[in-house]
Formats: structure tokens, C-alpha cells, sequence
């Protein structure tokens, strides 16, 4: 059995010799002494797993019992504070994304006893890929894309907000933002291509349709922007022009910062003038319906 805790991921199996223990598993030993301080770690550096321990059967329930009674949260993710964990669980979380889109799910409207417990299949999307501008570079080089323009209009502002900051743009003004250790959360199919001295920059690929009409989409996007601030990243949020989809997730992640919504709209038009018009208009109102 694996189990992702906000401490620590842990392996358990039945232990060989004694039914009444468990074998308690890890790849990081720390995760083990999070979850049971007081047991005995064993360090295998050869192994599968660099970390092991046994413990009574009952021990191991009573733990993993009290964890789901103070399960608090609507986000796992978001409770995650060690960065090389939470990156490892989101690769995890990718995974388990294209696997469910591999699944063939039964037709809603042919199989009405098996189909009340499936829901419609989601716009195609999300967190495609996390990696970094290297990546990105491939993702272009492999496919041969040829990027679209977009008015570049007034230099854009980086906001400052929460732990980290938020910097909007579309693909033409992307090279005029991106800098060293930027973190780049791309909307549309294709990202731009990085820089030289930005190709370690962490690269988010969440990718979906402008006009998706599935809530937990935006909710998503505007999550990940959020954790991604909180952990003290300066965020880039694009998609081709910055102004849709770019507009609504910024729009939503200025609202969780306690924004009022004439204060979202202004500010978005401060830190990206080229797109304070539209963001005014009665369409884009309509937009965050």
C-alpha cells in the first residue's frame, strides 16, 4: 500500500515473519521519523527503499486512522511545505491524469446503471507536463512550431503578492518578463521558447481550451498559481495573447488574495496596460461567468 501523507510517502507491506507487524517503507528516512517519531529506522542504501522500519500492525492503523480524522483540507497538494516531495507527488498526480485519460468510460446515456458513477470527461488539459524551459525548448524543437504574435503594447509590471509575485504576458512579450528563476505557468497548447540563461526555470504546462466551461479547470489552474506563490515562487502566467485565460486565473487568484473585484480588474490592467481595456468590457465580465 502507498500512502502520500503532507509529511511523508510511505510503502507498507505485510512483515515475513511476524503477521501482527507491518514493514513501513521510504524513500526519504525523515518521512518515516515525521510519521512515527519514536521508531527504529533502518538505512538501506542499496535497496529499493533507503529507509525501513517495522511496526505492530495496530500502530501503523491508529496512525494513518488519526491522519484521515483531521483531514481539513480541500487541496492535498497545497499542504505539502517540502518542495522536493510536493514536486514528486505532482509528477505523481500527472501520471494518474493520463492514465484516466486512457480509460475508456462507459457511454453516459447507454449504461445508466454503471454511468451514475462516472461524470462527463473533462476538457483536455492539465498539468500536462512540469519541467523546466529545457523542456519547453524540446516540446517546440519536437513539434516544429511556428509561434503566433500578439500586440506587445506597454512594458508589463510584476505584482507583488503573497510570498512571491505574479507577472502576466502573452507569447510575443514573453522574452520581455522572463528572467532567472521565474516560474513559468503556460495555458496555451505551445509555450515560448526560453532564453539561454533561463532553460533551469521551472516550467508548469497547464494546458486547456480558452472557453472551457468545467469549473474544477479554473479552479485547478488558479490553485496550482496560488501554491506555486505561497511557496515563494515569482510566477509567469501566460497563454497566446495574455488576455482570456491569462486574464480569468489572475482575475481568480487576486480574489483568494482577498482582492475585491474593481481592485482585481484595476490591478490587472496596471501590471498589463495592453490588455486594460478589454479587461473593462462587458465581454470579459461575461468571461468570468
Amino acid at each position: 500500500m502507498w500512502i502520500f501523507l503532507s509529511n511523508g510517502f510511505v510503502s507498507i507491506t505485510r512483515h515475513n515473519s511476524h503477521k501482527d507487524f507491518l514493514h513501513v517503507r521510504a524513500r526519504n528516512p525523515q518521512h518515516l521519523l515525521n510519521i512515527w517519531p519514536d521508531c527504529e529506522v533502518q538505512i538501506t542504501p542499496h535497496a529499493d527503499y533507503t529507509a525501513r522500519t517495522s511496526l505492530p500492525e495496530l500502530v501503523v492503523v491508529h496512525t494513518i486512522m488519526n491522519y484521515m480524522k483531521e483531514i481539513d483540507y480541500s487541496n492535498f497538494k497545497n499542504t505539502i511545505d517540502d518542495h522536493q516531495y510536493k514536486t514528486m507527488a505532482m509528477r505523481v498526480w500527472d501520471q494518474h491524469f493520463a492514465y484516466g485519460k486512457r480509460i475508456e468510460l462507459p457511454h453516459l446515456e447507454e449504461q445508466v446503471e454503471q454511468a451514475k458513477h462516472y461524470i462527463e470527461a473533462p476538457d483536455e488539459f492539465l498539468h500536462a507536463y512540469q519541467g523546466t524551459g529545457s523542456d519547453a525548448n524540446a516540446l517546440l524543437e519536437t513539434r516544429n512550431v511556428k509561434q503566433l504574435d500578439s500586440p506587445i503594447g506597454l512594458p508589463n509590471e510584476e505584482l507583488q503578492i503573497g510570498n512571491g509575485s505574479l507577472t502576466l504576458c502573452g507569447l510575443s512579450d514573453f522574452e520581455q518578463v522572463i528572467k532567472p528563476g521565474k516560474t513559468v505557468v503556460t495555458m496555451s497548447r505551445y509555450p515560448q521558447r526560453f532564453p539561454h540563461n533561463c532553460i533551469e526555470n521551472e516550467w508548469i504546462h497547464c494546458h486547456f481550451r480558452f472557453n472551457s466551461e468545467e469549473p474544477f479547470v479554473w479552479t485547478s489552474v488558479t490553485e496550482t498559481v496560488v501554491s506555486l506563490i505561497e511557496d515563494g515562487h515569482d510566477v509567469i502566467l501566460h497563454c497566446i495573447k495574455g488576455k482570456d485565460r491569462t486574464g480569468k486565473v489572475a482575475y481568480m487568484v487576486l480574489r483568494e488574495y482577498g482582492y475585491s473585484h474593481e481592485d482585481a480588474i484595476q490591478t490587472m490592467g496596471h501590471i498589463r496596460p495592453v490588455c486594460e481595456e478589454f479587461w473593462t468590457t462587458k465581454n470579459f465580465e461575461e468571461y468570468l461567468l
